[in-house]
């Protein structure tokens, strides 16, 4: 869940929800299908109870699919204000090994279009998004954006992943409480209980290395890391690589 400060945020229009920009109504969704392994966002495994009656075997389905659970999410979304953008699932890898670095290659699985390019399935959603937003005709422009799919990672496989992105706000504060509260209750609405939330701040962590006067390769290490979520320790648990002692 990210907030993107830039430009001016638009006024809502009509019954509360923002007007949507072209590119975006247009924009053809792909369909895509979820797995039900432990450890996909916003859903647990699946439960059921069976019994037998006959020699048939009778399967009741006591709590709603991880489908039904992520379509719940995505109109809680979309009823907020928040368009929906899904993605290709194919993506330039290189942009993702840039961000969070060259040793996140394992992480990726990877595809050869036959010549130069190297592509991958979407391990995540915000970079997709943003390129998607960038490249369109109303990049620059106030912009509020609902995602939730299928993302592939080796080692997980294919989990589910959602969420929301907003760009254009100046009222930062307040763009991020709403992006908080209409993530909570769209949990809350698909079943979800007991949440944790943590909370991050770029521009803060960004200040905070400034300060420090870190060399370059040990600041490009910390950048990786916040953006990955690992905990300190472990980024320091090995020297970085190029320049930088």
């Amino acid at each position: 869940i990210r907030h993107a400060p830039h430009d001016t945020f638009s006024r809502s229009t009509g019954e509360g929800r923002r007007a949507h920009p072209t590119w975006l109504r247009e924009k053809t969704l792909l369909p895509f299908t979820l797995s039900t392994e432990s450890g996909c966002a916003m859903g647990s495994r699946l439960l059921k109870r069976t019994r037998k009656r006959k020699g048939i075997l009778v399967t009741r389905t006591d709590r709603p699919t991880e489908q039904e659970r992520l379509e719940t999410v995505l109109a809680h979304f979309v009823d907020a204000g928040f368009a929906r953008l899904e993605p290709a699932l194919l993506q330039p890898a290189g942009v993702f090994l840039d961000r969070l670095g060259e040793d996140f290659r394992g992480r990726l699985y990877l595809v050869n279009d036959g010549g130069d390019a190297e592509l991958c399935l979407r391990p995540e959603y915000t970079i997709p998004v943003s390129l998607d937003y960038l490249a369109s005709p109303e990049a620059g422009k106030p912009a509020a954006l609902a995602y939730g799919g299928a993302i592939f990672r080796v080692g997980d496989g294919q989990l589910a992943q959602a969420g929301l992105e907003s760009f254009g706000r100046e009222d930062r504060e307040a763009a991020d409480a709403e992006i908080l509260g209409v993530a909570l209750e769209a949990a809350k609405a698909a079943g979800a209980a007991r949440l944790k939330v943590r909370l991050g701040d770029a521009g803060l962590v960004k200040t905070f290395l400034e300060r420090l006067g870190l060399p370059p390769a040990w600041r490009r290490r910390f950048e990786i890391g916040f953006a990955r979520g690992t905990p300190l320790p472990k980024i320091f648990a090995s020297r970085p690589r190029g320049n930088g002692e």
